[in-house]
């Protein structure tokens, strides 16, 4: 039913997921003496660089977009499959997966961005994301199978 807890931990899962298109994941900034610094960002949409006071696109991440859209669809879509359990948990295992992947094409992409330099990205709150999904998808994960086994238990009681 829907109004089981896991039901709520996938939901904040979900929720943090919306997170994605608020808050960037990395900066760089590469110092210019002669024309100011030059700033890198990655957001959802890609890498975005300061250019006449505002940020333009430079390079666009198809990759980050589809797994941030699929770390919030999959949630969602499990949270309505509660009368199958194990597809429930299964779907939130495909969640972490695709968290994992976030973490990933963040670590990779932040390293590349910019024009070359031996400068460190400095990672934000949506870099973070990914690992307080993980938490609440686990707690989920653990609230099904617990549910289940007080399903079967009851189910051997009859």
């Amino acid at each position: 039913m829907l109004q089981r807890v896991q039901t709520l931990f996938l939901l904040a899962a979900v929720v943090l997921a919306a997170g994605y298109w608020f808050f960037p994941f990395s900066t760089k900034i590469f110092p210019q003496p002669e024309s100011g610094d030059l700033v890198y960002k990655l957001t959802l949409k890609g890498v975005e660089r300061l250019q006449d006071g505002g940020f333009s696109l430079a390079s666009y991440s198809w990759l980050l977009s589809i797994l941030c859209a699929a770390t919030a669809a999959i949630p969602l879509f499990a949270v309505l499959q509660y009368k199958r359990r194990k597809l429930q948990v299964r779907l939130c295992w495909l969640a972490v997966a695709c968290c994992l992947g976030v973490v990933g094409t963040v670590y990779f992409v932040s390293r590349g961005m910019g024009e070359g330099g031996d400068r460190e990205a400095v990672f934000l709150f949506g870099s973070f994301i990914p690992f307080l999904q993980f938490f609440f998808l686990r707690l989920g994960i653990h609230r099904i199978r617990k549910d289940e086994a007080l399903v079967r238990s009851a189910d051997r009681i009859r």
